[in-house]
């Protein structure tokens, strides 16, 4: 092998002390949420942005142009 030791804490897996039988079974199903909240997400914002009601938290550098005061 490549000497490598796996170790996840939440699922209590260690392979110095062995795979159990269920944990790539665990590795799916979390791979198949984690797909299907990101569809979920993906299709909230397209109907928040269809509806007019999605606004973004991001603002561009050209609305915080600060006026330049000379003081001589």
């Amino acid at each position: 092998m490549n000497n490598v030791r796996f170790i996840a804490i939440n699922d209590d897996v260690d392979t110095e002390k062995g795979i159990p039988d269920f944990t790539p079974f665990k590795n799916i199903m979390n791979e198949w949420y984690a797909k299907d909240i990101s569809k979920k997400i993906r299709s909230a914002y397209r109907t928040k942005t269809l509806k007019g009601d999605l606004r973004y938290h991001i603002l561009h550098m050209d609305i915080l142009k600060i006026p330049v005061i000379n003081i001589i």
